[in-house]
């Protein structure tokens, strides 16, 4: 951090410091007017602006919020333009991803220095907030789709003058209400039970946005943009963009859109952001995906926490930065509310801690990432032994965890809070050691079984000829069953030197990798013969290359109603003894060669108890596991993703 930048973050402690000394709304309106130095004047303007007048007394009241909750605004100042700019002159030409994401990179890196934080609190205009305080009364008064908001309501769902921390304060209201409108002037003419709808209106809006923002991936770094129409031509981008792109386009219609987002899923990696409409028929959010670029499957999945943006600093957060104290990454934000309830049965839980060990104020609870433990929530102490930690979602795994600094400290056991409310502790046996199978260090999630139907069957067959015109069938993979690897036994009763992979039927059957054994255990390597088209071949899809490159990760897609396959020319007639097979998957299955090492949590860190590299059984067996442990398998080979699991009863139980 180089001087300005602590400079600026010192002024805003302080005004924050401020605004936290005083108790009641009137005293922190006040510390907010003096923290705001020379810009002191701006402010009281609006606040005399609005006293004149009786008939202005609810729009007094919604200035004063405004005034009060800005100490820790921030916004880029207006030179953030140029590189809005600079980025759609980039975006023609940048239509592939990779070189989309190296050429995002360049170009911030070079207008990075130019890019200037200012305090809202000491840059706000009188005329501005003016503005916006009228135009948000005007859409919630004498619009159509927010008349149901109650006072409350309107502060946090359209009264803020801009819609996300750190976006600049331009005249985005004016600049959007004509854009991405669809049919929402004339839908509610045309339909009685559309009128005033918020909920149709934002689906409405939603469908018109989604303009040539292409594809949703979370592989890419998020960049300061907070210009609808930049961000709306993004070939790729991530959630919180097309949330951002979304979001200034409902609310610049009075729409009661506000994001909500989760900080760490409770069963994978990354975080999550997406909408949520305050529908004026039931009075309830309702939430939906930005453009529609991704399903509802993510409805499927636990939720540890969840939180929406707002205006509004979180108030115990808050507190906690101000007396010094570390706030973790994942929850930095800060001007967010909980509303978990309204998406989940919570629990208030009360978490044991340790007795042995030295613990603050500064409690935590933590899910896992695939690789560490990342706080989704803060809790409070109750008594010596003993942490609060309220509204807490169901079936997930648990570790509570101190800060000391910016050290993550585990305090406590990890617990699985089960689908009744119950706290199941984990607690390591190390009395007691048993052995234990593993054929994969990740769970089979959505996106696989979606594909259940490419990914069964398919046949081996075994030829003398080059063209395949007489086959003996030698293998079938399962067709009945969802088995992304194995190990299946040959036997043709004599050598043949051309072997190829058909599909079963006249579907489609996708396949990673085929790998061929003799009868002495060695592997066998042919030249490929292909037979078909080759589809989408930059998306790795229907690559005869990909059938034996090693890579778990491209496909090959074989095609009985088009008679595509695959064969190998071994050059001689071989024996195959087995064939170690891959389906297309997400390469979490056990690959030979690489090296896999199995850890348990010991309260405190992962230990490890062995590794090994893995072979043509595609399982691994390991010995002097301890009972009842948290276990992880990681590769250390390639691949980041592994779940935290419990062994019972012979059986994976992943967490």
């Amino acid at each position: 951090m180089d001087w300005d930048s602590r400079r600026f973050f010192l002024l805003l402690i302080c005004c924050a410091s401020l605004f936290l000394s005083c108790n009641g709304e009137r005293r922190q309106l006040r510390a907010a007017l003096a923290a705001a130095g020379d810009n002191r004047p701006q402010l009281e303007q609006v606040l005399d602006h609005y006293s004149r007048n009786e008939a202005d007394t609810l729009k007094l009241r919604a200035a004063e919020y405004l005034i009060r909750y800005m100490p820790l605004h921030t916004s880029y100042d207006a030179g953030i333009e140029r590189y809005y700019d600079a980025v759609d002159s980039l975006i023609p030409s940048l239509r592939e991803k990779t070189a989309f994401k190296a050429g995002m990179a360049e170009l911030f890196n070079r207008y990075q220095s130019q890019l200037r934080l200012e305090s809202d609190l000491r840059s706000i205009t009188a005329e501005y907030l003016i503005r916006n305080i009228d135009q948000a009364f005007e859409q919630w008064q004498n619009g159509r789709w927010a008349t149901h908001l109650d006072f409350g309501e309107f502060c946090e769902y359209l009264l803020p003058y801009k819609c996300i921390e750190r976006q600049p304060m331009t005249d985005w209201r004016s600049e959007l209400v004509d854009e991405c409108r669809g049919n929402i002037d004339r839908m509610e003419r045309e339909c009685r039970e559309y009128h005033g709808n918020a909920r149709v209106a934002a689906l409405e809006v939603n469908r018109a946005s989604s303009g040539n923002f292409l594809r949703y991936t979370k592989q890419l770094d998020s960049y300061p943009i907070f210009r609808a129409t930049t961000l709306r031509e993004l070939p790729f981008g991530t959630c919180i963009e097309s949330c951002t792109c979304a979001l200034l386009m409902m609310r610049s219609k009075g729409i009661p859109v506000a994001i909500d987002f989760i900080p760490q899923w409770a069963n994978r990696k990354y975080g999550h952001y997406w909408l949520t409409v305050l529908d004026g028929v039931r009075h309830r959010s309702e939430s939906f995906s930005p453009f529609d670029i991704e399903s509802d499957a993510h409805l499927n999945r636990p939720y540890s926490k969840v939180y929406r943006m707002t205006y509004r600093p979180e108030p115990e957060l808050l507190d906690r930065l101000m007396r010094g104290e570390t706030i973790p990454s994942s929850l930095q934000y800060l001007f967010f509310r909980d509303v978990s309830d309204e998406y989940m049965l919570t629990d208030d839980l009360d978490v044991p801690l340790f007795d042995t060990m030295e613990i603050g104020e500064n409690l935590y609870i933590a899910t896992f990432n695939n690789q560490e433990w990342v706080p989704v929530a803060w809790g409070k102490r109750r008594g010596r032994k003993t942490a609060r930690f309220e509204g807490m979602g169901r079936n997930v795994c648990y570790l509570p965890v101190q800060y000391a600094g910016s050290v993550s400290e585990p305090i406590g056991e990890p617990f699985y809070l089960n689908s009744r409310g119950e706290m199941e502790p984990i607690r390591l046996d190390t009395t007691t050691c048993r052995s234990v199978r593993l054929t994969r260090k990740y769970p089979v999630y959505e996106f696989v079984y979606e594909n259940r139907a490419k990914i069964t069957g398919g046949i081996i067959q075994a030829s003398d000829y080059p063209d395949f015109r007489e086959t003996v069938d030698a293998a079938e993979f399962p067709r009945d069953s969802l088995t992304l690897a194995g190990n299946h036994a040959v036997n043709t009763g004599r050598p043949y030197r051309y072997w190829r992979l058909y599909a079963s039927d006249e579907g489609r059957c996708d396949m990673s990798e085929l790998i061929f054994y003799d009868r002495s255990g060695q592997r066998l390597d042919g030249t490929l013969i292909f037979c078909g088209r080759e589809v989408h071949p930059e998306n790795k899809v229907n690559l005869a290359t990909a059938i034996n490159d090693d890579d778990p990760l491209t496909l090959f897609s074989a095609r009985g109603i088009d008679d595509i396959w695959v064969g190998f020319d071994f050059g001689r007639p071989v024996d195959i003894a087995q064939v170690v097979y891959f389906r297309r998957s997400d390469g979490n299955n056990l690959y030979p060669g690489y090296e896999y090492v199995l850890s348990y949590w010991n309260n405190n860190e992962w230990c490890e108890i062995g590794r090994q590299t893995a072979d043509s059984r595609t399982y691994l067996d390991f010995d002097s596991v301890p009972g009842h442990a948290l276990l992880l398998l990681t590769c250390s080979t390639t691949g980041t993703e592994s779940r935290p699991f419990l062994y019972r009863d012979g059986e994976i139980e992943w967490l």
